[in-house]
């Protein structure tokens, strides 16, 4: 199984969920811009009744 997780989501990705059609495209947008925005962290999306209510983005800072 490969550990490494895929960087980039793409409008296709997010076609494919069964719920895109209640996704307004700001709410898609914001999304991705803060997936792709997080180096090391979390990308949490709250959903009530179908719909993106919240995003929220936890970026962590790597001291090697």
């Amino acid at each position: 199984m490969n550990s490494r997780v895929k960087n980039e989501i793409s409008k296709s990705d997010v076609n494919n969920l069964k719920t895109a059609e209640k996704l307004s495209g700001k709410a898609v947008e914001k999304m991705m811009d803060a997936i792709k925005s997080v180096q090391h962290g979390t990308v949490q999306v709250h959903i009530q009744d179908g719909r993106i209510i919240q995003i929220d983005k936890i970026d962590k800072i790597r001291l090697r």
